[in-house]
């Protein structure tokens, strides 16, 4: 071929099969306005381009060393970057990205995540601060970290802080437990703690109570509370048995020291006017009900146990201690009545009819008085009933009974000498004194008073004696 210069306008090669080749000792050079290549180039060697290539299509390329792209790039497989990537405006990552061998960049669907899978964990580290904060508007800042200490806020408000002397918080403290004695504590307003606290349980009809020394596995036990003090109601049944205090079974609400809520935690500071008792009850079940005690302060008592006196007890030979308990304490009134054992008299009652007692301990102390307008009729032995207790011990043995002014007894009484024990058993349901005469002038021997001895007018007895 010559070795010199021509020009041509077109070349085509034509072959029957086979690749036609062109082949050169040397380079080729192309040199024209634009070269054009309308289908595949397969390039063997190195490309070595020190223009610009532009590409219309896709760029599909294998283990490229540096990559400068004004537009994206889409690689289908790793991107290694070896010494450092510098990225100018947004890169759009649509995969896991993984930056060395532990961190990765990537999302749930949900959440951005950013995971390590290294054993020893992330390390952020900053010249100065780092701060985490809400993308776009109001830019709320969540929390920030200096080497001075960390704070963390709501709304851009800081709520607690870190310093080199502890920990500030802004706001309300909620805690579930909280350690230590608390003996360094300062600045903390006191409030009062309940004396005991009671949680509740149960369903119907029956309501536990647990903590106070309550038997925990009574249903509906009772409860004894003292006037002044706190106490906390735990109602862990909730909306199911909300937990009321009243004045009685079915009454009215007792609100006086009462504050929370009835189906979860209320506080009762009992009131030192609150009355000797009260209730507890749920709203839905009237029968998961029980007694409250009021103790202290100077108010009424009820269903007071045994009470024990500091004293010296007799030290005289044959003589028995058996109680040491003031254990009952009552005064009250009853309505005298006189009758017969075998058949009752009829008998017309005066104005003046009646009777009082006071029990202390196992002692009933008693005066009576009736008079008698009209008496008639009745056998058997004539006694005294209507008493608020019966006897006890063997009869004569029960106390001492006094007769004054019984002009209705018409005895002799220069020789006849008025007596009574009180019966250990009820006669037609009340317990009753039977009524004795002297009247032997060689024995002071007993015997019964018959109602033909029983007249119009007045008996009055005074005495006590011993009950069960």
């Amino acid at each position: 071929m010559a070795e010199k210069g021509f020009g041509v306008k077109e070349i085509n090669l034509i072959g029957a099969s086979g690749t036609p080749t062109i082949t050169s000792p040397n380079n080729i050079n192309l040199n024209a306005a634009n070269v054009a290549i309308s289908t595949n180039v397969s390039i063997g060697g190195t490309l070595s381009v020190t223009g610009n290539v532009s590409v219309g299509g896709t760029l599909t390329y294998e283990n490229v060393t540096n990559v400068d792209s004004v537009g994206v790039i889409t690689a289908r497989e790793h991107v290694v970057v070896g010494g450092g990537l510098s990225v100018v405006g947004i890169s759009t990552l649509g995969d896991i990205v993984k930056i060395m061998s532990g961190l990765e960049l990537q999302t749930n669907g949900t959440l951005d995540l950013l995971t390590s899978t290294s054993s020893s964990g992330i390390d952020i580290q900053s010249s100065s601060s780092v701060q985490i904060s809400q993308n776009g508007f109001p830019n709320h800042e969540y929390a920030r970290f200096t080497n001075t200490g960390v704070d963390l806020k709501y709304s851009n408000s800081t709520k607690l802080t870190t310093t080199n002397t502890g920990v500030t918080v802004t706001g309300t403290l909620a805690a579930t437990a909280v350690t230590g004695d608390g003996s360094a504590l300062t600045g903390i307003a006191v409030t009062e703690a309940p004396v005991t606290d009671y949680t509740i349980t149960g369903s119907n009809p029956n309501y536990y109570f647990h903590g106070g020394g309550v038997d925990e596995t009574a249903g509906n036990p009772d409860l004894y509370l003292i006037r002044g003090q706190k106490y906390r109601f735990n109602n862990t049944t909730g909306s199911g048995h909300p937990f009321k205090i009243r004045v009685s079974n079915g009454g009215t609400n007792y609100i006086d020291g009462l504050t929370g809520d009835d189906e979860g935690v209320q506080f009762f500071t009992v009131p030192y006017s609150a009355p000797a008792s009260l209730v507890y009850q749920c709203e839905i079940h009237p029968g998961m009900v029980g007694n409250i005690y009021l103790r202290g302060a100077g108010g009424n008592e009820t269903n007071v146990g045994v009470t024990t006196f500091s004293q010296t007890t007799s030290g005289v030979a044959g003589v028995t201690v058996t109680s040491q308990g003031l254990h009952h304490y009552e005064e009250g009134t009853f309505t005298p009545f006189l009758s017969a054992t075998s058949s009752a008299p009829s008998i017309t009652y005066g104005s003046e009819r009646g009777g009082k007692y006071t029990r202390i301990g196992n002692i009933v102390f008693y005066s009576l008085g009736f008079q008698m307008t009209a008496f008639s009729g009745g056998s058997g032995e004539v006694y005294i009933g209507g008493f608020p207790y019966v006897g006890s011990g063997t009869p004569g043995w029960d106390g001492a009974h006094v007769f004054r002014d019984c002009s209705a007894i018409g005895l002799n009484s220069r020789t006849n000498t008025l007596g009574a024990w009180m019966e250990i058993s009820p006669a037609s349901g009340y317990p009753w004194l039977r009524l004795q005469t002297m009247s032997s002038t060689s024995s002071f021997a007993a015997g019964a008073i018959a109602p033909s001895s029983i007249t119009t007018g007045r008996i009055t007895v005074h005495g006590h004696y011993k009950v069960g």
